[in-house]
């Protein structure tokens, strides 16, 4: 028996490759190549065929690849099938691949298959074309022609055309859709299903002979975007899935790759022969029948609405939630364009700036529609019952933040999942769902939420901030200190604060509001007997709000005090310290962010959120100059609670990767600013007017990669780099941070802090211990 080795085992190419050669009951053993053999999708390829065995390799070494394959089999490696990453690996794509040919041709490979990609039917050999990622696979083709002479290895080149599979559900194919029909303008695009690749490459592989030395451009159908706007209406019932055409133009100018493809297509377009290919294909796929039998869009869950539950939380007036069932109507009459799509045009717009009278999504204080028939959104009025059986009063502002933090809840809920292109895991509905909104009961959708604490799910995605004053609480429980804390909330009634009071007797509630401090100390100084001797404090940074719903806290003991704020940092926390002096506050606690160690003082950055906590260490240092209040300052650098198995997590790992590249990155558990945080407030006499930067571990991301494969059996979790680029160019915040993060970094002492606290969580500690990521 001889064996074949195929890369990109669990992708789409070479996974209906392995797929073809199964079901046709090959011969030849299968040695499949995969990063991680124990990840779900190798376990899950293996188990087709007791002929298919794994093989751990990675492409930037095929050497190390090649004898791991042999270690997995007695048989001769007859043959390769060689298919390589593009888009976004422009870098490496012509190294790996020239490379493989290489080691292929020195471990006496006799048939090599490689998938390159269509540049014009038969005049694709000489015609590179300006497309980066085409130029790649040019160049690879012309190495494996030449060093295949006078050798006994033979080729086969199978050329590929637009994959039917970039069509999928949710933010990727509404991409795909749109500047298809933006790009080509009327022109014809040839498209092929992958599983129609696997066929000719399985159909090389049983029948050398026929296409030894030879090239063939592959593709199933031709139709212009009308023709299959058309062929999808028929088949599903809907229109095709779009997205903004200002969004896709962005991405076509920010992707050169991308930009120089579809102009390509445009301009000189496929050539493939889809005649001569059913010849030899009669099953060959058209596009109406891959839609039919393989596309995401054939398979259809629907959500189950359960009318049985109708409890309307009764600390949101109606009136509120009037305004979420409207923002659940306009998911609704929106429909086929995706809330992600809306949620950037906010952006655009400045519409995070809630209070901006000009682009306020919520209804004015007297009831009357604001925005529905803006130039912004234009889309109907939600039905006008809906307002007549709202109670007539004004709103405050605060039912006005709850409910466009609700508002904003609800699109996140139903679009981060859709952004990564996977179900979610509360609703078990397939992203393609989100397009059916128009066809459901929007308040059966909020029911939904609440029955399925789907809202629970997006208000804890980023609240870092929350983390810390909770792990100061904790910290400080355990050690069981003769401290009262009082917890400052916005509303004591929640189900958040509730739960925090539960913690301890010595927790009591107290309600208030970060802008109006010295409201808060009024209030609180009616809890408890004791001087408000500590505060600690902290302040979010600016993007989380706006789906972080847990609402400020406060810690008071003999007491000590933390709490959170989601706006006007900067304001609220010097407010804070004044009226700390104001009340004779013993010692302060301000959690900020580190700035390069103990040049962090006079460093304030060009990171907005970073100058903010710089100006508020000024403010505390000199306002508490000559007064009887101490202070510490705690600089944590980078959470590892960032690193989530969500969208919000994705998004930070990635951005790690491609941001900071080879440079090493602090981290800190959140734990630990808890640990340091209490130590603060019980040894105050040992943290007396001191700044302590904190960090727990410092890797590069392949450092981090390595760890995290070993401990979780697969691959860290990564988004598409274009989506992460695209949210440091729209958040400068974000951009800026990480941008700083690889010129100068954060320089915590991290030998000295572990002699205070041995156990201070590294990575892996962490990763096994506190992390999502590991099952227990």
């Amino acid at each position: 028996m001889s064996a074949v080795l195929i890369t990109g085992a669990t992708g789409k190419q070479g996974g209906s490759l392995i797929k073809t050669l199964v079901s046709r009951k090959s011969p030849l053993e299968i040695l499949a190549v995969t990063r991680n053999p124990q990840s779900a999708s190798a376990q899950k390829l293996a188990k087709l065929s007791s002929n298919i065995k794994l093989v751990e390799g990675n492409l930037d070494d095929p050497a190390t690849l090649f004898q791991n394959a042999r270690k997995a089999t007695q048989s001769a490696i007859w043959g390769v099938f060689s298919v390589q990453l593009a888009i976004g690996n422009t870098t490496s794509e012509d190294a790996q691949g020239k490379a493989l040919v290489d080691e292929a041709i020195k471990q006496k490979v006799q048939f090599f298959v490689y998938s390159s990609v269509d540049r014009g039917g038969d005049a694709s050999y000489t015609s590179p074309t300006e497309i980066p990622h085409f130029i790649n696979k040019h160049k690879i083709e012309h190495h494996l022609v030449e060093k295949s002479k006078d050798t006994d290895m033979k080729w086969f080149i199978l050329r590929p055309v637009a994959f039917y599979e970039n069509l999928v559900p949710g933010f990727m194919g509404k991409v795909f859709a749109t500047t298809y029909k933006m790009a080509l303008k009327g022109k014809p695009l040839q498209m092929i299903a992958t599983d129609d690749i696997g066929f000719f490459g399985a159909e090389a592989f049983t029948h050398p002979e026929q296409y030894q030395n030879k090239s063939l451009s592959l593709a199933g159908d031709e139709l212009t975007y009308d023709q299959f706007a058309q062929i999808f209406h028929q088949k599903t019932g809907q229109p095709i899935p779009t997205t903004y055409r200002f969004l896709c133009s962005i991405l076509l100018w920010a992707i050169k790759d991308m930009g120089y493809m579809f102009k390509w297509f445009h301009d000189v377009g496929y050539k493939a022969d889809i005649a001569e290919l059913k010849k030899i294909n009669p099953e060959l796929k058209d596009f109406a029948t891959w839609l039919e039998k393989d596309s995401e869009f054939a398979k259809h869950i629907y959500i189950t609405d359960d009318t049985s539950y109708n409890r309307i939380p009764q600390d949101i007036p109606v009136s509120v939630l009037c305004d979420v069932f409207a923002a659940s109507a306009a998911i609704r009459y929106l429909g086929h364009a995706g809330m992600h799509e809306m949620i950037a045009h906010c952006m655009l717009l400045e519409l995070f700036q809630l209070l901006n009278p000009k682009l306020k999504y919520m209804r004015n204080a007297y009831r009357r529609p604001c925005m529905w028939t803006s130039e912004y959104f234009p889309v109907p009025k939600p039905p006008r019952e809906r307002y007549q059986q709202a109670d007539a009063g004004l709103i405050s502002a605060l039912e006005e933040q709850r409910a466009i933090r609700a508002i904003w809840q609800l699109l996140l809920v139903c679009e981060v999942h859709t952004l990564v292109g996977g179900p979610s895991p509360r609703w078990n509905w397939p992203c393609e769902e989100i397009s059916r909104l128009q066809n459901m009961d929007f308040e059966g959708l909020w029911r939904h939420a609440l029955r399925n604490n789907a809202l629970e799910q997006a208000r804890t995605m980023t609240e870092c901030s929350c983390k810390q004053g909770g792990s100061v609480i904790n910290a400080i429980l355990r050690e069981d200190a003769d401290f009262q804390i009082l917890a400052v909330t916005r509303d004591a009634s929640s189900s958040g604060a509730q739960k925090l009071k539960a913690k301890s007797s010595k927790i009591q509630l107290v309600e208030g509001n970060l802008d109006r401090p010295e409201e808060i100390f009024s209030n609180a100084a009616k809890l408890t007997s004791q001087p408000i001797w500590g505060v600690f404090s902290v302040q979010v940074w600016p993007y989380s709000s706006f789906w972080s719903y847990r609402p400020p806290l406060m810690l008071n003991s003999g007491a000590c005090a933390w709490w959170l704020q989601h706006d006007a940092e900067e304001k609220q926390g010097k407010g804070l310290v004044d009226s700390a002096l104001n009340n004779n506050v013993g010692h302060f606690v301000y959690t900020s962010a580190d700035r390069g160690g103990d040049a962090s003082i006079d460093n304030p950055t060009s990171i907005p959120h970073f100058i903010s906590k710089h100006n508020i260490e000024h403010h505390l240092i000199e306002r508490a100059k000559g007064t009887g209040m101490t202070w510490t300052i705690l600089r944590p650098t980078a959470f590892l609670q960032n690193m989530t198995p969500d969208f919000f997590g994705k998004v930070f790992t990635t951005c790690w990767k491609i941001a900071v590249k080879e440079k090493p990155l602090q981290v800190i558990s959140v734990t630990d600013v808890g640990f340091f945080g209490a130590q603060a407030f019980l040894l105050s006499g040992e943290y007396t007017n001191k700044c302590l930067s904190l960090a727990g571990d410092e890797l590069t991301f392949a450092e981090m990669e390595k760890i995290f494969r070993a401990k979780c059996g697969r691959d860290v979790p990564l988004t598409f780099n274009f989506v992460s680029r695209i949210l440091m160019w729209m958040l400068n915040e974000f951009g800026y941070m990480f941008q700083w993060f690889y010129d100068s970094g954060f320089r915590a002492d991290i030998l000295a802090l572990k002699k205070d606290r041995p156990e201070l969580h590294n990575f892996k500690s962490w990763l096994e211990s506190e992390s999502g990521f590991v099952t227990k």
